[in-house]
């Protein structure tokens, strides 16, 4: 009765609206087939913007570390640290006198090769001495210039006239090798010219020693004892003189005066095998 009519009405309202809804799909359908072409709007693509770089975290560079080596101080060699020695040698005839079955020359000539290589001292140099007549025309030339063993010089070798050049160790053993006795021993004249030489030729911490060796009395000509201790005693200060006597011909009284004149010793050499060793004990012990 009464009470169905609402929902009769209901219904005929929804089928009217659902007819109202596809109509209008079917208008807007036609519009769009109709309707005149016209140029598509283009619309940029959409770029989204790139993410910020992720932060790069470089670990600190660090410089490779180079262990620290401690290194000792290295110990000088007794030859680094040994006299400047200045050898004066005797070679006048009375070298030629023999003792042990050899000539004083002979055991000199072994004995200083020893000497001479290094091994007590690098800085070394060699006079000799006889008369005018031999070595004209000093009769005591200085052969071999104190210095560096390892220095190269020119000089030349008793009996030859050539110059050379070469290492001073070289021409103290070639210059010793050619040593012959002969002439007078002209052993206070060497000294007068030998000693304010050596004496400008020290090293600054390093004793600066002088070796005579004689085999007996001086001959030089006007040359008195007391002259060459006073030219021993104004160097003194800067250079030790010692003589080594070798043989029985030797003036020991006088000899010791001018050793003591230039702080030194005279020293005896009864044993020549042992010469080399002497010297040796000399520059080593009786420092």
């Amino acid at each position: 009765g009464i009470h169905a009519e609402p929902v009769t009405f209901g219904l005929k309202l929804a089928q009217a609206y659902a007819e109202f809804d596809r109509c209008r799909a079917r208008l807007v359908a036609a519009r769009a087939e109709i309707a005149p072409p016209s140029t598509p709007r283009t619309t940029p693509p959409t770029t989204s913007p790139a993410p910020p770089p992720a932060p790069t975290t470089t670990p600190p560079t660090t410089a490779p570390t180079t262990p620290t080596t401690t290194t000792a101080p290295s110990t000088p060699s007794p030859s680094d640290t040994g006299p400047v020695l200045t050898l004066i040698i005797d070679t006048s005839s009375g070298m030629s006198a023999t003792d042990g079955g050899s000539t004083l020359m002979e055991w000199v000539k072994k004995a200083l090769p020893k000497v001479v290589d290094g091994p007590i001292t690098n800085r070394v140099g060699l006079w000799v001495y006889s008369d005018g007549a031999v070595y004209p025309p000093s009769g005591f030339p200085d052969i071999v210039p104190t210095g560096p063993i390892n220095e190269k010089i020119t000089t030349t070798i008793p009996g030859s006239t050539t110059p050379v050049t070469e290492l001073r160790s070289k021409a103290l053993t070639d210059t010793i090798a050619s040593l012959k006795p002969d002439g007078d021993r002209w052993a206070y004249g060497a000294l007068m010219e030998a000693l304010p030489k050596t004496a400008k030729a020290g090293v600054t911490g390093r004793q600066n020693r002088v070796i005579l060796i004689t085999s007996g009395a001086d001959q030089t000509p006007g040359t008195l004892r007391r002259m060459v201790l006073d030219s021993v005693g104004a160097v003194k200060s800067k250079v030790r003189l010692d003589v080594i006597g070798l043989g029985t011909a030797v003036p020991v009284a006088a000899y010791t005066d001018i050793a003591a004149a230039g702080g030194g010793e005279y020293i005896p050499a009864p044993d020549m095998a042992n010469l080399a060793q002497k010297i040796t004990d000399l520059l080593t012990l009786g420092a």
